[in-house]
């Protein structure tokens, strides 16, 4: 008897462990051969007075360098759920001369898996994460270090938005719609202590480098309603996303920008959250579906948004 009541659920273990498993082993399967080196890297973060280290992964595309590079960052499930995604993106980003930096923003600050239902790592904290990306990158030489763009999903996205926003604020000083919103979710303490962050990170990045371009996929735009930005920004988005509502990113995209950096939304019908991968998650299975006419005309929305500030 107890056997027979172990066993399934060793079984049921074993087959949400290969739900994840396998789509990362795929993957890292189909960039042999397209990646010329692979490294594990650790980028320092300064995080509530302290320094952590974030794991990430790098590749380097075939061919003499130094190459511009991608920062690519996960969604609100994680590093390693959402592994199998950026590496299909990191594989795409290869193929085309770019070198590719995929960082975990949670599990250094203590959170093990997925944030969709629960916990609670702000968008904007991670724009410290892009920042010490970037730098680290930069002071590489086998990048380019004016030719470096970010890539997010979902949190991510919304990670990628805050970082070309934030980097408009001058000398670290939160103003505009997105300082209110981080006011009103985080509070004044925790806004006070992120513009000290931010300021000491964009002080050394700036050292360095400056961020090319910013892509976000899927983010909730709502913070971001007036918001100007550092530098060019694409987004991408579905009209069956009930997650991330596209037309907040239409209303992010309506505002007069006259001499401003190219803001370009691309909005695919009937697309829903995380539409360009056949991953679910725990939260949103119910929410996605993979479109494969959305996903191929957004990996050519994203090379051609490459080429044109990444060339």
């Amino acid at each position: 008897m107890a056997a027979s009541r172990i066993c399934p659920a060793i079984q049921g273990c074993v087959a949400r462990a290969m739900w994840w498993i396998l789509p990362a082993l795929i993957s890292t399967l189909a960039l042999v051969g397209t990646a010329q080196s692979f490294e594990q890297v650790s980028v320092p973060v300064q995080y509530n007075g302290q320094q952590i280290e974030l794991p990430g992964r790098f590749d380097k595309p075939v061919g003499p360098g130094p190459v511009p590079a991608v920062i690519i960052l996960h969604g609100c499930d994680g590093y390693q759920a959402g592994l199998s995604q950026s590496m299909i993106w990191a594989g795409t980003l290869l193929g085309k001369g770019y070198a590719t930096l995929i960082i975990d923003s949670f599990a250094p600050r203590g959170y093990i898996g997925s944030l969709c239902r629960g916990g609670q790592v702000p968008s904007s904290q991670r724009v410290l994460d892009v920042y010490a990306a970037a730098y680290l990158l930069a002071g590489r030489p086998d990048i380019r270090r004016d030719k470096i763009a970010v890539l997010g999903f979902s949190h991510g996205g919304a990670a990628t938005l805050a970082a070309a926003a934030m980097g408009v604020w001058p000398n670290g000083v939160p103003k505009g719609h997105l300082a209110e919103a981080i006011t009103d979710r985080q509070g004044q303490g925790y806004l006070s202590e992120l513009e000290k962050e931010f300021q000491a990170a964009a002080s050394r990045l700036a050292t360095r480098t400056r961020i090319a371009a910013y892509i976000a996929f899927y983010p909730t735009c709502g913070a971001f309603a007036t918001e100007s930005f550092a530098g060019p920004v694409l987004i991408l988005n579905g009209t069956a996303d009930q997650l991330s509502p596209w037309p907040d990113c239409e209303h992010l995209s309506a505002v007069p920008r006259s001499g401003a950096p190219e803001l370009r939304l691309r909005v695919y019908p009937g697309a829903t959250h995380l539409f360009d991968t056949e991953r679910g998650s725990l939260f949103s299975r119910n929410y996605v579906e993979t479109n494969s006419p959305a996903a191929s005309d957004s990996r050519e929305e994203v090379r051609n948004f490459l080429r044109r500030y990444l060339r």
